[in-house]
């Protein structure tokens, strides 16, 4: 599994016409494909198959006590029938921690939740923050808006120039989040309800992973 110290590129925006079939690619678009490649699906039912495909994962490892703890896109990749796989697992943070693990300290900062973000900045460099499950919903909804639209979610203030922490401080303090509305190439209105709902603020009323594969069965299908 590749990790990803500093952050990628702009992330996967699904275009107007065919999704990349490889992992997720940079907003400039995919390689082409070998011959004989399936053609990929487009990019409705590629959405909505990503997100019952996370979701699943993540209801998986909540249910045994875990956290992905790095849902971002550049972990995402997709499968040439439009499968969506979770990958990389090394962040992951479990029920019990075990004094040898390396003391988690966030990933991807864009897909940061912002409860994550007030930890991270709360607590000395080498103190272990616990991912809880609301967190990785948050960066569910942030990757899925960042794939759809091309645009991280935040809109950091124009004048940070304090790197990350600058940018964490902004998702902490509640830093709007850009109009969906405005950013998506295309309308999606039951993608942007769940999109919307996993990015709420308060991690107490987002959805579970559960209830993202049930709405995704109700309203995408």
């Amino acid at each position: 599994m590749r990790r990803t110290s500093s952050p990628p590129g702009p992330a996967l925006r699904v275009p107007a016409g065919s999704p990349p079939a490889g992992s997720t690619a940079p907003a400039c678009g995919p390689p082409s494909p070998p011959p004989g490649t399936p053609t990929p699906p487009p990019p409705r039912p590629l959405l909505t198959s990503v997100t019952r495909t996370l979701a699943g994962a993540l209801a998986a490892l909540h249910a045994h006590g875990f956290t992905h703890a790095d849902v971002q896109p550049t972990n995402i990749r997709i499968t040439p029938t439009g499968t969506g796989v979770l990958l990389d697992y090394a962040l992951a943070c479990g029920p019990e921690e075990h004094q040898g693990r390396l003391p988690y300290r966030g990933a991807l900062t864009h897909t940061t939740a912002p409860e994550l973000a007030t930890e991270l900045l709360a607590t000395p460099e080498h103190t272990h923050v616990q991912v809880q499950p609301p967190a990785d919903i948050w960066a569910l909804g942030a990757t899925l808006f960042w794939c759809w639209t091309g645009q991280r979610p935040i809109a950091y203030r124009d004048d940070v120039d304090a790197g990350r922490e600058g940018m964490l401080r902004d998702i902490a303090d509640g830093r709007d989040l850009r109009n969906i509305t405005a950013a998506r190439p295309w309308s999606f209105l039951e993608l942007q309800d769940i999109v919307t709902a996993c990015l709420a603020r308060d991690p107490r009323v987002r959805p579970t992973a559960v209830e993202v594969q049930e709405w995704q069965q109700t309203h995408l299908c």
